[in-house]
């Protein structure tokens, strides 16, 4: 084994001492001793690895943690547990967009009905602010199917994302974008979980119904 490899078998979250690797963040030690997110993990320096959920970073801060575990004090920006929060989300974004350059996401209801269908989708996107009856419709038709809902975007977000208006579903149709979809999924469910009351529920994403109005 490699000196790499067995660094990152030997990652673990500085409060809870956990190893799930695919629930820890990593952060680093900048030259000027400031802590930094490394989200996509790429950043030199001294690395320091935490649970990814927004109460454990709160805590981590709180007493001092991280200075702690790096042997030195370090500084950090006085909003970074949203700072973080919102890095995750835009890096989500980000990705979805790329998605859907790339051909791999259908939009609007009837392509994504079609998709679920005929065993064509690998993940649904399903608004948090959709009408409930056609949020409710879309879920029903991806559990059925074996398909991942994620409802953690609200239309907005989504239609950002997506470079176009209104966007309340859409389906990744391709394996490989799917799957590096779930893992930032994944990473912004847990963060988030606390604040949604996912009750620590995370393989699949989907929120509670919100009640809105349908206008259809």
């Amino acid at each position: 084994m490699t000196n790499r490899e067995q660094q990152k078998s030997l990652v673990k979250c500085l409060v809870s001492g956990s190893t799930e690797r695919s629930q820890l963040l990593k952060f680093v030690v900048s030259p000027s001793n400031e802590l930094v997110p490394d989200l996509a993990e790429r950043l030199p320096g001294q690395a320091l690895w935490l649970t990814g959920k927004k109460s454990v970073l709160e805590q981590a801060l709180h007493e001092n943690q991280f200075s702690l575990e790096a042997g030195v004090a370090l500084s950090w920006r006085d909003d970074l547990a949203v700072f973080l929060g919102q890095q995750m989300e835009a890096h989500l974004l980000s990705l979805i967009g790329l998605a859907r350059k790339a051909g791999a996401i259908k939009l609007g209801f009837a392509k994504v009905s079609a998709a679920l269908t005929q065993k064509e989708a690998q993940l649904l996107f399903c608004a948090s602010d959709a009408a409930i009856h056609g949020r409710q419709k879309m879920t029903s038709l991806a559990r059925q199917n074996g398909v991942k809902v994620c409802s953690l975007l609200p239309i907005s977000a989504l239609s950002a994302a997506m470079g176009r208006e209104n966007i309340v579903h859409a389906v990744v149709t391709e394996k490989g974008w799917s799957e590096r979809l779930v893992r930032d999924i994944s990473r912004l469910s847990l963060y988030q979980a606390e604040d949604l009351d996912l009750d620590g529920e995370v393989s699949d994403w989907d929120t509670s119904i919100n009640e809105t109005v349908d206008d259809e």
